[in-house]
C-alpha cells in the first residue's frame, strides 16, 4: 500500500483551510451506555445520532508545530501544544498538514443542549438561503457530507454563556 507524501498531505491541508461550507454538527442526546466511555468511532459512519444544532465555521487556519526554540509570538496553543499558522506560500516549507477549525456560539442563539458527538461537515445546506451561521436540525435541508466526528463525554452548552469550540485536523 503506498503512503501519502508530504506534499499531498499539505496540498490537502491547504484546499481544506480554502472552504467556505465547513460546519460543526452537535449531536447525540441521549446516554452512551456508560456515560465515563463513550463507544468508539466507526469511520464506516455517515450520519450522527440526533443532531442538536449546526454551526459554520468561522475560521480555518493552517498550522504547523511550532518548536522549543520558536518565539512566543503569533503561537496558538491547543491542548496544551504550541501551533504556529501558516501562509499558503510557506505551508510547503513549513510542512503545515494541520487545519484549526474554530466555531462560536453567541449567547443566546439557540436553546440549551447536550451533546455526545461532534461532527465536522462540508456542504450543510439552510432550508432558507442566506447568511445564518447556526443552524437547527429543522433548518438544514441536507446536513452535508460527515468528514470527521468524535464520540465524548457529555457536554452541555447553556444559552447564556458564548461557547468557542476547536478542533484541529491532520492531513
Amino acid at each position: 500500500m503506498a503512503i501519502l507524501t508530504n506534499y499531498y498531505q499539505v496540498k490537502s491541508a491547504i484546499d481544506f483551510s480554502n472552504q467556505s461550507d465547513i460546519w460543526i454538527e452537535f449531536a447525540k442526546d441521549t446516554p452512551w451506555t456508560d456515560e465515563t466511555k463513550p463507544d468508539s468511532e466507526n469511520p464506516a459512519i455517515t450520519d450522527l445520532d440526533s443532531s442538536q444544532i449546526f454551526v459554520k465555521s468561522n475560521s480555518l487556519i493552517l498550522l504547523y508545530p511550532a518548536k522549543d526554540t520558536d518565539s512566543d509570538d503569533n503561537v496558538i496553543i491547543y491542548k496544551n501544544s504550541r501551533w504556529i499558522p501558516s501562509g499558503v506560500d510557506d505551508a510547503y516549507k513549513n510542512n503545515a498538514t494541520f487545519v484549526l477549525l474554530s466555531y462560536k456560539i453567541d449567547a443566546g442563539t439557540t436553546d440549551n443542549f447536550t451533546w455526545r458527538q461532534t461532527g465536522i461537515r462540508k456542504g450543510t445546506t439552510p432550508v432558507e438561503a442566506g447568511s445564518k451561521t447556526l443552524l437547527k436540525p429543522s433548518e438544514v435541508s441536507d446536513k452535508g457530507k460527515l468528514l470527521a466526528f468524535d464520540n465524548h463525554v457529555p457536554q452541555n452548552y447553556s444559552n447564556d454563556t458564548v461557547a468557542t469550540v476547536q478542533y484541529l485536523m491532520e492531513f
